[in-house]
């Protein structure tokens, strides 16, 4: 699925929902991988969503990769984000995220890594007026 710049992410995550879940993979222990397979007729794409049961379903990574439709040529991956979580006050917050995109396979596409650090200041308290 891919997606044109500029478009409101209502209409992206209305895209998205319409993909099932077509496999559920358990893997390094309480880390369970949901994947939802689709195709155009010209390409097919792969969604990885790797979520910590342990956790109550927390994100930890997502991969996306596509090929060409057929399933002959190799898996090139779109799209790719980590989430690294810690324990602060009894509750699991989001302390570092990394996103890295090559739109195509293509030897000269750019290639965009964005990574940064959440520091938490407070957690669940009240919000002055």
């Amino acid at each position: 699925m891919e997606f044109d710049r500029g478009l409101p992410l209502k209409t992206i995550l209305a895209a998205l929902e319409k993909k099932p879940v077509t496999e559920v993979v358990g893997s390094e222990g309480d880390r369970w991988t949901l994947i939802g397979r689709s195709s155009d007729g010209r390409l097919e794409s792969e969604s990885r969503l790797m979520v910590d049961v342990g956790r109550g379903l927390t994100p930890v990574s997502f991969d996306q990769r596509q090929r060409r439709a057929g399933g002959r040529s190799q898996w090139h991956v779109a799209q790719s984000s980590k989430t690294r979580w810690e324990q602060q006050a009894d509750v699991w917050l989001p302390v570092q995220h990394r996103i890295a995109t090559q739109p195509s396979a293509d030897a000269s596409s750019f290639r965009k890594t964005i990574q940064f650090d959440i520091d938490w200041t407070s957690i669940n308290e009240e919000i002055p007026p």
